[in-house]
Parts: C-alpha cells; structure tokens; sequence
C-alpha cells in the first residue's frame, strides 16, 4: 500500500504546475522625500504606466518577515505539503504574492502599475523572487536636501523632527538602497534626483529603455515643467520654474544651519560621499549645480532637534 501511494505521489509531482506571477510592475523605490513621488508621476505620463496612490502594505508584509518565516518552517516539515510538491522559494513567494498581482492589475487595467512606496526599497530583494518580472527604479537625493525636506515635512515619522535621526534614516537608506541594487543587478536602476531635474530627457530615456518601453516624452516633459510635493499626507503639483528648479539642485538646500552641518557631517557624510560617486557618474566631475545656492534662507520648524 505505501509503495502505491508512493508512485501516485510521484505522479503528482509531475504533474503539479509550476506557480507563476507574471505581474510586470514598477516600483519606484528610495528614502522617503527623495523624490520617488515626482518619478513614480513623470512614468505615469507614458501610454503603458499607470499609478496612484502609495500601496504601504507590501513593505509592512514583507517587513515583518512573516513569507520567510512560513517558507522556512513549511519547509523543514518532513513528509509536509513543500516538501512533498518539491514547491521551491521562488514558488511559495509567488504564490503568496499573486493576490496582489491581481490587486494591481485590477488597478492598472491594460496599463503596467508603478507602485511609489518608497520604503520598499529595503524589501526589493523578496519583492524581486515573489514579482520575478517587476523592475525597481531607485531614486537617491543628495542628503543634506533629503535631510532638509525631512525636517520640513509634517510628517510623524521620527527623523521629520529630530536632525540626527533624518541624517541617519537617509544615510541608511543609501547604504541599503545601493546594496539592494548590487544584489538585483539588472532589476533595478539607480538615479540621481539631480540629474532628474537637470537632464530629464537623458534620465527618461535610460528609465524607459530599462523598462523596455518606446520613448516618449510626456514623463521628461512632466519632470522638467512640475514639481510634485507629497509632504503633510496630500500630493500636490506646481509648475517648476527656473527658480523652483535652482533650488531642488542647490549645493546646499535653504535653511541649512552650521548645526545641522555638524550634525549630518558626524551621522552621514559616509553615506553622501557614496552619493556624489553615484551622481558623479550621471553628471560628471563637475556638475553645473555645484555653484547653484539660492539666495533665500527659511528658517527651520519650531522644535527641531540637530
């Protein structure tokens, strides 16, 4: 009888499906007010994209741990369910994640979805086994505007009112956004907020190449004529002038004090020096930018730590 139940298991086996999530998404992915917002918009702008509103639930899922820790476990289980099906890795993470495909695909229509929930940077590499055909475009900011935009944001995060913590939120973000993009070689695209700002049809170009979408140019129009501002929970979009551009590529951001200098220098000066290589090989070794300082100062929130 067992040697029986043996051969029909065996034919099972074969015959059971590979699992398969087919869902090309886009995830624009980075530190939060870096500017994945304006991105994840500008891609919109092309006849294949689609977005909207920021998911957040595939970070906190993933996150937590809890496909890993199921995978792991299930494995493990002698005579169990995975190990009787030969059900890989890649296998259960589709599987966990093909209702979500559907969500998005309910969403996007005929389109592609483009998912602009930052933090899903730092889950890209499971994101990547349960949406093997999705891509990641990386948006990395300089960090001393990143550290700025931060503390004027209104958010309730941590680090929108205390220096120390946005310096080290950003500088934790670079470290793991760029091994991330190590890691997924060819899933993911880094590039630099500055040369989205400065070179929009050269970034678009790159980014819808690396998407394997015809060029056009409605999303480097939209990033080279709007500004998206996602802070206080609401997104909104204004025209970007020659003055609003100046100030998104400024050396050093409004507002920026000798304190909260000493302070980014002590937490993420590592960090912003891997940043300008990165941005060094989009723009060269002398970007226009570097003499660009706008001439206003705004002085910082109320109750603002460095």
């Amino acid at each position: 009888m067992e040697e029986e139940r043996e051969k029909v298991n065996a034919q099972r086996l074969r015959c059971l499906p590979p699992v398969s999530n087919d869902a090309e998404l886009v995830f624009v992915v980075g530190c939060p007010t870096s500017g994945t917002s304006a991105l994840a918009w500008a891609l919109a702008q092309h006849s294949a994209l689609l977005t909207d509103s920021e998911s957040n639930f595939l970070y906190s899922l993933f996150s937590s741990g809890a496909i890993e820790k199921a995978w792991e476990v299930s494995s493990r289980v002698e005579k169990g369910f995975v190990q009787r099906f030969q059900v890989t890795r890649g296998e259960f993470y589709q599987a966990a994640c093909l209702g979500f495909a559907s969500l998005f695909k309910g969403a996007a229509g005929a389109k592609r979805w483009v998912d602009q929930s930052p933090e899903n940077v730092l889950v890209a590499d499971q994101l990547a086994v349960g949406f093997p055909k999705a891509k990641f475009v990386q948006v990395v900011r300089d960090g001393r505007a990143v550290v700025r935009s931060m503390l004027g944001s209104g958010f309730a995060e941590p680090w929108a009112s205390d220096a120390a913590e946005a310096c080290k939120t950003w500088a934790f973000y670079v470290d793991t956004g760029l091994a991330k993009a190590r890691e997924l070689g060819d899933k993911m695209i880094t590039v630099p907020h500055r040369a989205m700002v400065l070179q929009p049809r050269r970034v678009m170009r790159a980014v819808l190449a690396f998407l394997g979408l015809a060029y056009e140019d409605g999303p480097a129009q939209f990033l080279s004529e709007s500004r998206v501002n996602s802070s206080f929970g609401a997104r909104t979009q204004v025209p970007l002038d020659e003055r609003a551009r100046a100030r998104l590529v400024a050396a050093i951001p409004e507002g920026w004090s000798d304190k909260l200098e000493a302070c980014f220098v002590r937490h993420a000066s590592w960090a912003q020096e891997r940043y300008l290589q990165l941005e060094r090989q989009w723009l060269g070794e002398q970007p226009s930018w570097e003499s660009v300082i706008s001439e206003e100062s705004l002085a910082l929130p109320g109750g603002t730590k460095a």
